[in-house]
């Protein structure tokens, strides 16, 4: 599972011309007006995406006037590109059966849970539905926050959102949950 698969197809697009623009050099910056004309979108588009971007750590804003830069971040995952532009690697971000995920997955999964966690008040959850899924969700934070996040315990939780997810029918997200699970 990539980063990309957790953006919209709009943010995405986006990053990968912010990528391009910016050589994956983190002190170069850019107008977000500008990149988002490059992916055919409007001013006022291109700034609510650019700000979603921001909010998940991947762009920063250099100036007042709209001027936006690639965090360490999104340079990080930059690196799963072959190249600017290119479509990401398969397989990139698949948590695997290590005893501790590398950081590149870590990463992964923190920005899939800030994704999910934005997406929580579409999902129409009844109240036993909530309280579950925001138990897992704040049993991986702390794994995430731990010096050596346990495997087992975020599969088990990502395990227990799958499921949450698929009986309320929410498949596009819980098939990014699958691809980050390896199945």
């Amino acid at each position: 599972m990539t980063l990309f698969d957790d953006l919209q197809e709009s943010e995405r697009r986006f990053l990968e011309q912010l990528i391009i623009q910016t050589n994956r050099d983190p002190a170069a910056k850019v107008s977000m007006y500008e990149v988002g004309e490059k992916v055919n979108l409007d001013r006022p588009a291109s700034k609510h995406v650019a700000e979603m971007l921001i909010g998940l750590g991947l762009v920063e804003i250099r100036t007042l006037s709209g001027a936006i830069g690639i965090t360490s971040d999104g340079i990080d995952i930059a690196q799963s590109l072959q190249c600017p532009g290119d479509h990401p690697v398969p397989g990139a971000f698949v948590l695997g059966d290590k005893r501790i995920p590398d950081e590149p997955i870590l990463k992964a999964l923190d920005i899939l849970l800030c994704t999910l966690k934005s997406r929580i008040p579409d999902f129409g959850l009844n109240f036993e539905g909530l309280s579950e899924l925001m138990a897992d969700i704040k049993s991986i934070d702390a794994q995430l926050a731990s010096p050596k996040p346990k495997t087992v315990v975020l599969r088990g939780c990502l395990e227990s959102i799958q499921e949450t997810l698929s009986r309320i029918g929410e498949r596009d997200f819980m098939t990014r949950v699958k691809r980050f699970l390896g199945t």
